[in-house]
């Protein structure tokens, strides 16, 4: 059996809620075996809290500018196999994120905070 590796970008700033989801995100689709997740510390501490081994990166301002999110979201993506998106109105980036999974072939699922 292929590891579950769960990528977990956008913006949850309510715990509960974040926990929440990633509690009904496992208990549909099963305990993943890695979380790649940008620099959410929500998301670290719930890592932490459940044991499961968590890689988080940073964007890379200095080498792509404006790009960077863009370019790490595609370096998160390559790796994972799932997608946990939380999505807020600011999210500028939506659109790129919707073509990127399409072409990593990466199951997505979101949620609107």
């Amino acid at each position: 059996m292929d590891d579950v590796i769960l990528a977990i970008i956008g913006t949850c700033s309510n715990y509960q809620y974040l926990q929440d989801k990633l509690d009904d995100w496992i208990n549909t689709n099963g305990r993943p075996d890695q979380i790649l997740s940008g620099e959410s510390h929500l998301v670290e501490r719930y890592a932490y809290e459940h044991k499961i081994p968590i890689i988080c990166t940073c964007p890379d301002q200095a080498s792509y500018g404006k790009s960077a999110e863009i370019v790490r979201y595609r370096k998160m993506l390559r790796e994972a196999t799932h997608l946990i998106a939380f999505i807020d109105k600011s999210m500028n980036e939506q659109r790129a994120l919707d073509h990127l999974t399409k072409e990593l072939n990466v199951l997505c699922t979101r949620y609107y905070s």
